[in-house]
C-alpha cells in the first residue's frame, strides 16, 4: 500500500494524472482495520467529465502498481453533501445519529 500511494502522490505533485493540474486540491490514504482501504481525493469542482478523466488515469496507475487487482469502485461525494450528512457536522449531531450518505455518482 505504501508504494501505491507514493506513486499516486508522485503522479499528483507530477502531474501526470488527468485533469490534475487544474483540478487537484488534495490527497489522503486512510487504511483502517476491518474496514476497506480508502482514497480520498479533493478536486477543485465536480464536472464530472474531468472527474472521469482523472479517475480512469488514477486507476491505470495504480493498476500498474497493485498489480492485476483491480480498484473496486471509485465514488464521487460532493462537500456539500458530506458535510450535511456526516457525524460531525452540526447537522449530523443534531438528528442524533449519522445517516448513510450515497455517492453523487460512481466512476
Amino acid at each position: 500500500m505504501d508504494d501505491a500511494f507514493m506513486t499516486m502522490l508522485m503522479a499528483c505533485c507530477g502531474e501526470t494524472l488527468a485533469e490534475s493540474t487544474t483540478n487537484l486540491n488534495g490527497i489522503m490514504l486512510k487504511v483502517r482495520q476491518n474496514k476497506p482501504t480508502t482514497v480520498q481525493i479533493w478536486t477543485a469542482n465536480s464536472d464530472q467529465r474531468k472527474l472521469k478523466a482523472m479517475a480512469v488515469s488514477l486507476r491505470n496507475l495504480l493498476e500498474k502498481v497493485i498489480g492485476a487487482k483491480p480498484l473496486q469502485k471509485l465514488e464521487y461525494f460532493s462537500h456539500q453533501q458530506t458535510q450535511v450528512g456526516a457525524a460531525g457536522s452540526l447537522a449530523g449531531r443534531m438528528r442524533g445519529k449519522p445517516i448513510r450518505i450515497t455517492p453523487d455518482f460512481t466512476l
